[in-house]
């Protein structure tokens, strides 16, 4: 591979600083690649950062990150960061989530973390959940299995299809036609499936094997924050990429790609440009399609590929300081899911109407007790809408509309949790998906990528992994990949798109 020249030439350009582009970048640095990074933001992290309002620094979007593991029995997660010399400290929590739903049949159920006490909790509410819950648990035992084989590269169809018969099923039935299958009594199924918002698909559409890769990754050990928030782990990525030798401009919006005979050769950022082996795009491919290549570059396929998907929810987030400890308050826990239903597909559908959608509610001081001042606490409140919903946030009354869907979330957030926060609140920020879309880039504001759920589930993704992006010289890398979203999914698929290019230029070569 070429070295660095001062006529702006690189192996490899990374657009975007997010998740994914850091650990591109390190991928790619790490195989002596040289590596440059474009990010139109002054800092690296997309939505992985904090901001500070008054005495308190709230983060940005991150709820729990899975695939951490511990010291003793490390995860893919933190196998990655000690590769790069990231030595963050991470808090891992002792329960996995409470849930409660507010209808005829509702309840209200605190889940401990790790598989075991997942099984347990389950059982404590719902006795006769027993052999369901230990078909479901040989199921994640097949899945992991099949990962392990599938990471491996390329894989002979044959084998896949005799010897992980279990992951192919998975990969084909939602979530809730296997529990159903598994005869999982109602309220099980409905515990169960508490964790659909992180991937933001339907239940009745969602594939069970990604659910239960996400699932088997918070509960192999516990899920797990990192203690100085999301914006250190961030910053700590990038300074590992700058100690490698990596370059990265801020406040530098790639705005076109370059082409010499057909392939992707480099990036202009305004009056700049850049040349490369190889682009990595952290970037939403809509993004790239529109606007910053030349349409007959499109091959049609890919097209006819983002035309066919469907974007994931996006987010109304409350971000409250309060004048109260969590203590004060009552409040023994860090993450809360609120539902007005108990029934999983009902909870999907209830995100037509802010007084219905799906709450998640972090009590960050649960989880880092010096997470701000003494005596105070942070909540964030988070809201899910379909990407496409229309929320009547237009620019003639902006302000007035977040500031009245926010009244509505904190005051539903009072009713389901019995406690006072108008009264305590310090400091107040409201974000908008038009916040989301600003700082991201992303399509409707959206965090998460596309929709799985029908044909577009992660079996289909994993098995044209490469044919699914045809533009010579550009893979895509972020939410929008195999793995859907989710901070521990994008940081890895980073390193794992960025390898697969890497191949692909070695290949060149021979």
């Amino acid at each position: 591979m070429r070295e660095r020249t001062e006529d702006n030439s690189y192996d490899l350009i990374v657009i975007g600083a997010g998740n994914a582009g850091l650990t591109a970048a390190l991928t790619a640095l790490d195989r002596g690649l040289s590596v440059l990074v474009l990010e139109k933001n002054l800092y690296p992290g997309g939505c992985a950062v904090s901001f500070k309002r008054g005495r308190f620094e709230f983060e940005a979007s991150l709820h729990e990150l899975a695939f951490v593991g511990t010291e003793d029995n490390p995860g893919p997660l933190n196998e990655l960061f000690d590769r790069y010399g990231i030595k963050e400290s991470f808090v891992s929590l002792p329960e996995a989530f409470r849930a409660i739903t507010l209808d005829e049949n509702g309840y209200d159920v605190v889940i401990r973390s790790g598989l075991q006490g997942f099984y347990d909790s389950i059982l404590e509410a719902v006795p006769d959940a027993g052999p369901s819950l230990s078909k479901v648990y040989d199921l994640i035992r097949s899945i992991t299995d099949a990962v392990a084989y599938f990471s491996k590269g390329k894989q002979n169809k044959l084998w896949t299809l005799l010897r992980h018969r279990d992951f192919i099923k998975a990969s084909t039935y939602s979530v809730l036609d296997v529990l159903n299958s598994f005869e999982m009594p109602e309220k099980a199924r409905s515990i169960f499936c508490t964790y659909w918002p992180y991937l933001g698909s339907s239940p009745d559409s969602l594939d069970m094997m990604i659910y239960l890769a996400m699932f088997e990754g918070y509960m192999r050990s516990a899920p797990a924050i990192p203690k100085r928030r999301s914006y250190a782990l961030s910053c700590a990525l990038e300074d590992a990429i700058l100690k490698k030798g990596g370059h990265i401009r801020y406040h530098t919006e790639a705005d076109r790609l370059l082409f010499d005979d057909g392939k992707v050769s480099g990036v202009g950022a305004g009056d700049l440009t850049f040349h490369a082996s190889a682009v990595v795009s952290n970037a939403f491919p809509e993004r790239i399609y529109a606007g910053m290549m030349p349409k007959e570059q499109i091959p049609l396929k890919d097209l006819k590929l983002s035309a066919a998907r469907r974007f994931g929810p996006k987010f109304y987030t409350v971000y409250l300081g309060l004048n109260r400890s969590v203590e004060d308050l009552g409040i023994r826990d860090y993450t809360v899911f609120i539902n007005q239903s108990s029934d999983p597909v009902r909870q999907y559908l209830d995100m037509a109407s802010f007084e219905t959608t799906p709450l998640i509610i972090n009590f960050l001081s649960n989880a880092v007790p010096d997470a701000s001042p003494e005596g105070t606490s942070l909540v964030y409140i988070t809201a899910l809408r379909e990407a496409e919903a229309e929320d009547g946030l237009g620019a003639e009354n902006y302000f007035n509309a977040k500031s009245d869907f926010a009244k509505i979330l904190i005051e539903r957030a009072e009713r389901a949790l019995h406690i006072d926060i108008r009264d305590h609140i310090e400091e107040i920020e409201i974000c908008t998906p038009a916040t989301f879309a600003r700082y991201l880039g992303t399509p409707f504001g959206t965090p998460y990528g596309y929709l799985m759920g029908g044909w577009d589930v992660s079996m289909f993704r994993t098995m044209h992994s490469g044919e699914d992006h045809q533009i010579p010289g550009l893979t895509f890398a972020g939410a929008h990949g195999n793995n859907g979203d989710g901070y521990s999914s994008t940081y890895l698929s980073g390193v794992k798109q960025t390898e697969r290019i890497i191949r692909d230029l070695e290949l060149g070569k021979e």
